[in-house]
């Protein structure tokens, strides 16, 4: 992947527990924010999907940094 591709190849996904307990930026603000994300890769219905446990496990980008 080159990084200037507007396609995604997996989703970031937070679930149950996890999102009750979010500690990390509004995740209603990250649409379309560059983030350094880590947590387990899984497939859910063909679906890459990363699952983010906590806000440690994700870094929003700002807009002039790029990797």
């Amino acid at each position: 992947m080159d990084g200037n591709s507007q396609e995604s190849p997996f989703e970031l996904v937070v679930f149950g527990e996890n999102f009750s307990a979010w500690d990390g930026p509004a995740l209603a603000s990250l649409t379309g924010a560059r983030v350094i994300a880590r947590g387990p890769l899984r497939v859910y219905q063909g679906t890459l999907q990363l699952c983010l446990e906590t806000g440690h496990d994700l870094d929003a980008l700002s807009e002039g940094r790029v990797r």
